[in-house]
């Protein structure tokens, strides 16, 4: 969340808040560059967190941006946030693995964790070529030239809640449609399409937080906790699913310790289950009316 503290006589443009998302997305990533060379596990989800929410004030108010600008920098930050991803979902999926098994399958775990460790090598070694390479330094310059002089439309010169609320009212209400509409046994990919959504809303209701007067101010920060919320439910529905095909996949290959990859699948399996079951509260807590009134 922004560290700005509002004004009560400064009114800031939907401009300037873009220009302030460029500066702390930068910053997180010169912070926090050489700690994730070292393949330090936080440093390198902080980078990726600053590349998400530059990426999505760029998806959800793209008519503030000249498009082609937004369309170049969205797909740089994209190849950024996937170089990150791939090493920090294998430390996410080891972790959480070593924690899923009992002892009579630390076994299976030791021969798992040698094939996940081997695939870890390749994405940390990808993402260090990543963090050497002229597209790196090409994707630091053009944030530091954002951070300048962002390419956006006349609107954005329009005080920021005036041009941007209107913007997250509409990607709310798609999150929310898409949300009501789900059901228990639907496809894991229709859940984790509510979480980037959820995660995007999330991330621009923070970008604008400053900008809220008094008591509608704290609203929002109650609704943005309840977004948090969600995205940690899906977030554990989603790891659990990523985990079981994993692991799934790998008994596929091989024959070796297959009962005991089993039941580590089918912990993986529980794990979404429960997280499914509980999505439903967790969602009817989020779109309470009263947590969205300071979007009016």
């Amino acid at each position: 969340m922004s560290k700005h503290v509002r004004s009560s006589n400064t009114v800031h443009s939907a401009a300037d808040l873009v220009r302030r998302a460029c500066e702390e997305s930068l910053a997180a990533i010169k912070k926090h560059h050489a700690a994730a060379l070292r393949l330090e596990a936080e440093p390198i989800h902080q980078i990726r967190v600053g590349t998400r929410r530059l990426r999505a004030m760029l998806r959800i108010f793209e008519s503030l941006f000249d498009a082609q600008w937004a369309q170049e920098l969205e797909a740089e930050l994209r190849w950024l946030a996937h170089l990150l991803g791939s090493v920090r979902d294998f430390d996410v999926l080891r972790e959480r693995l070593r924690d899923a098994v009992g002892p009579k399958d630390r076994p299976a775990m030791l021969y798992l964790q040698r094939i996940l460790s081997a695939r870890h090598r390749a994405a940390q070694a990808a993402m260090k070529e990543g963090l050497r390479s002229e597209r790196y330094t090409a994707l630091l310059d053009r944030l530091q030239m954002s951070t300048l002089a962002p390419s956006v439309t006349t609107q954005a010169g329009a005080p920021a809640l005036e041009v941007m609320l209107p913007e997250l009212k509409t990607s709310w209400k798609k999150l929310s449609t898409s949300a009501a509409s789900l059901k228990t046994r639907d496809d894991s990919t229709k859940f984790h399409h509510v979480r980037k959504a959820g995660k995007r809303v999330r991330y621009s209701c923070e970008a604008m937080i400053d900008e809220l007067p008094g008591k509608k101010g704290e609203v929002a920060k109650t609704f943005i906790k309840r977004l948090k919320k969600l995205q940690d439910t899906l977030g554990e529905l989603q790891d659990a699913v990523v985990a079981a095909e994993t692991v799934e996949q790998i008994v596929e290959l091989k024959s070796s310790h297959r009962a005991g990859l089993s039941r580590i699948a089918n912990s993986q399996k529980k794990a979404e289950q429960k997280a499914r079951k509980k999505f439903r509260s967790v969602w009817a807590r989020t779109t309470r009316r009263e947590l969205r009134d300071w979007m009016k």
